[in-house]
């Protein structure tokens, strides 16, 4: 005689039950509110009332309330993975954790990440990523943090970091008290080489920065060369509209002509013209401080004082460091 195939409907086993929708495990005579676990073909309400997820699932309750947590496919990345949700008010996506491992010789992959989901339609995720050296690129790895504030609980002391898709600088907003060196940018000029032709100020193109408020460090380091033969180049760094510069600290500059010497701030930006330039290379390093009270961008300028006498920048670096 042959296997022969017995659809049972219903199969109640102590405080588990096995059906159609799939298998339930109970914490005691199952009823409303004691489902712990689940095995589903696709998400449903059981025959007394509890909300279950498609996969493997288990529910835990907290302060009243059901979270599921679910070993399946999270949403919105397509990855295997550990999903954790309120079972009542389901969020738009998942909290969770996913990832990929195959030593594949094709596409070998070694990843994994955290989700933070989200809450509903207009929320913004954000995620740490994990990824081994052959899925990164960079040797040794890589972690990856995407979002738009980023705390750290360094020797007991918090740091938040805001950071936005236009701002290279972060600024801290904690309230403890202390005061924490948050951010360094460096900007390299682009379009080069740029000929300064004017008696009115001139964008370096490529050396603007978004800065927040809080008291900076300044370096600019420029090589360029011309055929003047009266007027001085002369570079500023100056406040774009909206930023408010309170104090401005004298420097330092040094150039190929004259040595280190210092150069006094001006009100709203800092100054420095150098020497009357020949056909040979010149190189300025010019370091300062200066404090901002109102956010907003801030750049590097070039002119020359003499219309007739023109300069060309070959090369030049911007680099900030908030120090407060």
């Amino acid at each position: 005689m042959g296997w022969q195939v017995v659809y049972v409907p219903f199969l109640f086993a102590g405080d588990t039950i096995i059906e159609t929708k799939g298998i339930f495990v109970y914490s005691s005579t199952p009823t409303l509110g004691n489902l712990i676990a689940s095995i589903a073909p696709q998400a449903g309400v059981d025959d007394f009332g509890n909300v279950f997820q498609q996969g493997t699932t288990s529910y835990l309750t907290l302060s009243g309330k059901t979270y599921a947590v679910g070993l399946n496919t999270l949403s919105g990345t397509g990855l295997p993975g550990l999903s954790i949700e309120d079972i009542v008010s389901l969020p738009t996506s998942p909290a969770g954790f996913f990832g990929e491992a195959s030593s594949n010789v094709s596409t070998p992959q070694a990843f994994a990440a955290i989700t933070s989901g989200q809450a509903n339609a207009t929320d913004v995720a954000s995620f740490i990523s994990v990824l081994s050296q052959l899925q990164a690129g960079p040797a040794g790895g890589q972690i990856v943090l995407q979002a738009g504030d980023t705390q750290f609980d360094i020797n007991g002391n918090l740091y938040d970091w805001i950071s936005t898709a236009s701002a290279e600088l972060v600024y801290n907003s904690n309230v403890d008290g202390n005061q924490y060196n948050v951010g360094t940018v460096t900007r390299h000029a682009t379009a080069l080489p740029q000929t300064i032709n004017s008696v009115s100020n001139q964008l370096v193109t490529g050396l603007s920065a978004n800065i927040y408020p809080g008291l900076y460090e300044m370096e600019v380091n420029l090589q360029y060369h011309g055929n003047q033969a009266a007027g001085t180049p002369q570079f500023q760094i100056a406040q774009d509209s909206g930023t408010i510069i309170n104090r401005w600290g004298n420097g330092i500059i040094w150039d190929t002509a004259n040595g280190v010497n210092r150069f006094t701030a001006n009100t709203g930006n800092m100054i420095y013209a150098g020497p009357t330039i020949s056909v040979n290379e010149w190189f300025v390093f010019l370091k300062g401080f200066f404090q901002c009270t109102v956010a907003g961008g801030i750049d590097l300028f070039a002119l020359t004082s003499v219309a007739a006498d023109t300069y060309v920048i070959d090369n030049a670096m911007f680099t900030l460091r908030r120090r407060s």
